[in-house]
């Protein structure tokens, strides 16, 4: 019979950051592909890790307490914004230009001009793209992560360094007014 070592339980920080740092290096995983943008895949699983990564953070937000957590909270949104603008975009072109195809010659004019303004936007859109995945860079978002998992986690407040809960105000009995009918 082999032998099975148990190891220590996680704590919910520890949990977290299995939960986290995942997601987080599968986004990274697509930066370079997204950053060209010559392929719509790349933008795609980019944005739906960093989705599962914003959702990861969300769930264990109270793990991490600290003002550079939810700095790099919105870092991860704001890529989200940059590529969800990209991809809907991509989407679109994408749906309309099978529609279009479709079409008897005669019909595909209008559908063409709309379709080539929507590639002008998702060129705009590309920049963007582009300008967020420099400042992902430049921010090294796996060391920052790395560094807040290893942080210690802030002190917990003392019972007497608390908020206290206001007292349930007072609340004056509904005065019963004549009901619709002129009765009461």
């Amino acid at each position: 019979m082999s032998e099975t070592s148990v190891s220590e339980p996680l704590n919910l920080r520890e949990y977290a950051v299995q939960a986290i740092q995942p997601r987080l290096e599968r986004m990274l995983s697509h930066l370079e592909g997204a950053k060209e943008g010559e392929k719509t895949e790349p933008i795609k699983q980019m944005r739906v890790w960093s989705r599962r990564t914003r959702a990861a953070l969300e769930v264990f937000h109270d793990c991490f307490p600290d003002k550079e957590f939810k700095g790099f909270e919105r870092e991860i949104k704001t890529v989200t914004g940059a590529l969800g603008q990209a991809r809907d975009l991509d989407v679109m072109i994408d749906t309309l230009s099978k529609r279009e195809a479709g079409l008897p010659p005669e019909q595909r004019g209008g559908l063409a001009s709309f379709i080539a303004q929507m590639k002008d936007q998702r060129d705009e859109a590309q920049e963007a793209v582009r300008e967020t995945i420099a400042h992902l860079e430049d921010q090294d978002l796996l060391a920052r992560f790395q560094a807040i998992a290893e942080a210690p986690p802030e002190p917990e407040p003392k019972p007497e360094d608390k908020p206290r809960a206001k007292s349930a105000q007072k609340s004056k009995p509904h005065k019963r007014g004549k009901g619709r009918h002129g009765k009461s």
